[in-house]
């Protein structure tokens, strides 16, 4: 467009000229018709002041006990179902939450938890477009700013989805124990220095699970606890749960077995599974899970971080992968960027990273639209 407007002001000024060689002067400027201004297009482009994030939300226990039922009923002709985190994977469909209020907030400037966005809903209709958007949210409008990220967020509430793996002889894989979702917020940072980031996601914290193994163990220690406790800031001052995944593309979701997470403050409980019913109820969470005493790491790569109440909590509290096991064959040990978050008492913070080789990550996810910290890629 430059050009075009370029040769016909050329044009004009040849005609111009032609038809007033015998005048002394040239014109004035037309008060009426102003000449073009010509600047660059980086100068012409818009200010990015603004950027929209999608992501879902899912429920990672759902996921596992999805996972894992399926390695032992999914036999021919129904196939084995990689653990992929997909919207057209039946597992994904199994552990997706609908209908649960997403916002972003700022947890780093200030002493309290900041939405910046006012709450999303993630999707739950069936569009004929994109038939596999359940979970989905989009925040159109974030502001954006440099350095600093936002956090996905969640008030707590949604369910999951009717069971897909139902037949005509009733359901292939073991039902999933109904829960309640506490608020949470993910420890995923989403920076906001591009248009546009994708694929961001929250886990969220349900009461039949990892924070019921917690309250258990708790109380089996002769300090009477209860899940509802966990966010009471008058008992802790943070909970903050880590599910530590294995290196891969980004879309894999399997445990990063034998690891656990150290923490600069606070007390560290691992976190381990078994079938439902299979431990005592008074260890045993609706959900399958239990504090595990009898290992240094998680067999689930589970861990949970307690900060209770009644001291002054650090600004900010440094965690530390930690993975005992070198195979170099394997990629191990298994790796990750010191995590350094804040006490957020009233919330479940959520961390669910995805761990890198021991010579580094596999896969380029140097997209901007990925919207991690660079230190995290």
């Amino acid at each position: 467009m430059h050009r075009a407007i370029r040769s016909g002001t050329v044009l004009a000024a040849l005609l111009l000229g032609a038809g007033c060689e015998s005048q002394s002067g040239a014109p004035a400027e037309s008060s009426f018709i102003p000449r073009p201004k010509f600047v660059s297009v980086e100068a012409a482009g818009p200010i990015v002041d603004t950027t929209r994030v999608t992501g879902y939300a899912w429920d990672p226990e759902a996921w596992l006990m999805s996972f894992i039922d399926c390695t032992q009923k999914c036999l021919p002709p129904i196939p084995a179902l990689p653990p992929l985190l997909l919207g057209n994977n039946p597992l994904f469909l199994r552990s997706v939450v609908v209908a649960t209020p997403v916002s972003l907030v700022d947890v780093d400037t200030g002493s309290d938890i900041n939405p910046v966005t006012s709450p999303v809903l993630s999707g739950f209709e069936l569009k004929e477009s994109r038939p596999f958007e359940f979970g989905l949210w989009t925040q159109p409008r974030v502001p954006s700013r440099k350095n600093l990220p936002y956090y996905p967020s969640s008030p707590g509430g949604g369910l999951l989805l009717p069971d897909p793996f139902v037949g005509p002889a009733g359901p292939i894989l073991s039902p999933i124990p109904a829960a309640t979702y506490l608020p949470t917020v993910s420890l995923r940072p989403v920076m906001t220095e591009t248009d546009d980031c994708m694929d961001v996601d929250i886990p969220m914290a349900s009461d039949k699970g990892i924070l019921e193994a917690v309250a258990k163990a708790l109380t089996a220690s002769g300090n009477s606890t209860t899940v509802a406790d966990l966010t009471n800031p008058a008992k802790f001052s943070g909970v903050t749960v880590f599910w530590l995944y294995a290196p891969g593309f980004s879309s894999l979701r399997l445990p990063a077995f034998g690891t656990t997470i150290e923490a600069s403050a606070g007390t560290v409980l691992n976190i381990n599974w078994a079938p439902p019913g299979l431990l005592p109820p008074s260890i045993q969470s609706t959900r399958g899970f239990f504090v595990d005493t009898s290992s240094p790491v998680s067999g689930m790569g589970i861990a949970v971080v307690l900060l209770p109440a009644g001291s002054t909590p650090p600004a900010k509290v440094t965690y530390t992968v930690i993975d005992p096991v070198t195979d170099a064959p394997s990629g191990k040990p298994y790796t990750y960027q010191k995590i350094q978050a804040k006490p957020l008492p009233g919330v479940i913070s959520f961390a669910a990273p995805q761990l890198d080789f021991v010579t580094g990550p596999q896969w380029d996810i140097a997209d901007r639209n990925v919207c991690m910290p660079p230190a995290a890629q």
